[in-house]
Formats: C-alpha cells, sequence, structure tokens
C-alpha cells in the first residue's frame, strides 16, 4: 500500500469515529441530559467532561484534522489528481482570477486598464 492509500484509509477511519462519537452525543446524552433537573445536569456534564478527556480522546480528536490535512495535500499534489480535481468546477483553465487576466508580461491586469489600452 502507498503512503497516499494510508493517509486516505487513515483518514476516512479517524473522520469516521469522530462522527461516531458525536452522533451518539447528539442522540443519546443529550436528550437525557433534558430530562434531569439542573442540579444533576450539571453534576452529569461535569463527569461526562472529566471522563472523555482520556489519552484516547486526544489522541484521536488532534490527530484527525491533521491527518485529513495531510492526506488532502497528498492526493491533491498527485499529478492526476490535480487536473480532475478542477475539471467538473469549469475552472481547469481559468484565469487566476475573474476580474483580472494576464497581459504579455505575466502581470495581473485590472478590467479597467484593459479597456483603456483598447
Amino acid at each position: 500500500m502507498s503512503v497516499r492509500t494510508l493517509l486516505l484509509v487513515a483518514s476516512v477511519l479517524s473522520s469516521g469515529l469522530m462522527a461516531g462519537l458525536f452522533f451518539g452525543w447528539a442522540v443519546s446524552v443529550i436528550p437525557g441530559t433534558k430530562l434531569v433537573d439542573d442540579r444533576f445536569y450539571l453534576a452529569t456534564m461535569q463527569n461526562i467532561n472529566r471522563e472523555i478527556l482520556n489519552p484516547v480522546f486526544i489522541v484521536a480528536f488532534v490527530i484527525t484534522p491533521f491527518v485529513l490535512v495531510v492526506a488532502a495535500i497528498a492526493h491533491y499534489r498527485a499529478s492526476r489528481t490535480r487536473q480532475v480535481f478542477w475539471r467538473p468546477t469549469g475552472l481547469s483553465r481559468c484565469p487566476p482570477t475573474r476580474s483580472h487576466s494576464l497581459d504579455r508580461r505575466s502581470r495581473l491586469v485590472s478590467p479597467t486598464s484593459l479597456a483603456k489600452r483598447r
């Protein structure tokens, strides 16, 4: 397996783990805490916050965005991916910006200065 493939698998797995945690939290913990008194809610949330801050959660929480960015950069740098990425958007042959174009000396020229030249 290539490094790009390993990065892709790691990013999918770590994103899935974090999404599962957040989904489980949203559909089970939050509705359950709505049913208790304010004093018990506060004690419950403080206990949950103490317990979730463990090394496994911290590593997964911190590593996931990093792995996603590294995997995206690695796949973007592959020559075929770079070409295919922009093709569906129609931006594969666009100038650098919509309101500017390049002159012969590769300087950005505003549309008003192009109109003045003509």
